[in-house]
């Protein structure tokens, strides 16, 4: 009689971890919406100019809370605080005021125009791997920290 209330608390406590480990599965995105960039291997596959320019003042779209053209430090601040994931969108931190998308989405045709060093219209991966890697040598080294004080 033991064995069997013991055998069946086992198969309870097994049947509410299988319940609880399946209510943890993000649910699946609505239909139309774009999967997250890491899910639609935008880093392996080509790019065209305009798939590229798109997806990025998509984002800037998407911050423009009054659809004036322009993303205010205001509205980028709230987007970001709405969805951490837009952190990257538009250049926050680097940007100090407005952000006309008009005149960012030219510059984001100058900067693919750079990446395209073959020049056939689309970025390989080859291509944005070197364009990243020529960003990160671009970039100043962190400061190292200044050594505590030393106590008396």
């Amino acid at each position: 009689m033991r064995k069997t209330f013991l055998a069946g608390l086992g198969v309870v406590a097994l049947t509410a971890g299988a319940g609880v480990a399946t209510a943890q599965t993000p649910p699946a995105p609505p239909a139309g919406a774009p999967a997250p960039h890491h899910a639609r291997g935008e880093a392996s596959r080509p790019m065209t100019r305009a798939a590229f320019v798109e997806a990025r003042v998509a984002r800037l779209t998407a911050m423009d809370a009054n659809h004036d053209g322009t993303v205010s430090v205001e509205e980028r601040q709230a987007a970001l605080q709405a969805d951490p994931a837009m952190r990257g969108s538009g250049g926050e931190g680097r940007a100090r005021g407005p952000l006309v998308i008009a005149d960012y989405a030219a510059r984001l045709g100058e900067r693919f125009d750079r990446m395209d060093t073959d020049h056939d219209g689309v970025i390989s991966r080859e291509e944005r791997r070197a364009a990243m890697t020529a960003r990160r040598a671009e970039r100043p080294a962190p400061q190292a920290a200044s050594p505590a004080p030393a106590s008396e």
